[in-house]
């Protein structure tokens, strides 16, 4: 058949099958040409311009909401991540926060123990620390370089 006698209905079948279309659409389309009384026997050419972009929008849209869709999903994926990310976190830092009240409790005790029986200074000299007699001392060769 030629293109410029194919009927109205070959032409929504043949746009059908370009843009990929759902039956459900192509129902419809069918639909509101009999509903105005227009037989989809007739010739289709004075309305391809407007079929052809109802379809290419139609498929415009699909390809859009499938896009989104895809988006989506890795939107979820990305935030099932962050939330498999923020719950080790989460765990590390009650770790170190363990760690860091034990190392309190040890240094509050420490205290104590050191404010009840504080070191005994000698001839009111205060308490000698490490480093105290300590020489500059430089390890190396016994002999001249």
């Amino acid at each position: 058949m030629d293109f410029k006698t194919k009927t109205l209905g070959d032409r929504i079948e043949d746009l059908a099958r370009e843009t990929g279309a759902s039956p459900t659409y192509v129902q419809k389309v069918r639909a509101l040409f009999v509903k105005k009384g227009i037989s989809l026997d007739a010739d289709g050419s004075p309305y391809q311009a407007a079929l052809e972009e109802a379809f290419h929008r139609q498929e415009s849209m699909l390809r859009s909401v499938s896009q989104a869709a895809e988006s989506l999903a890795q939107i979820h994926d990305q935030l099932t991540l962050l939330g498999r990310t923020r719950a080790e976190d989460v765990a590390k830092l009650r770790e170190i926060q363990k760690t860091l009240e034990e190392q309190h409790r040890v240094i509050r005790e420490t205290t104590s123990l050191l404010r009840k029986n504080p070191l005994h200074p000698v001839a009111g000299k205060q308490p000698m620390v490490r480093g105290d007699l300590d020489l500059p001392f430089v390890p190396g060769p016994k002999t001249v370089q």
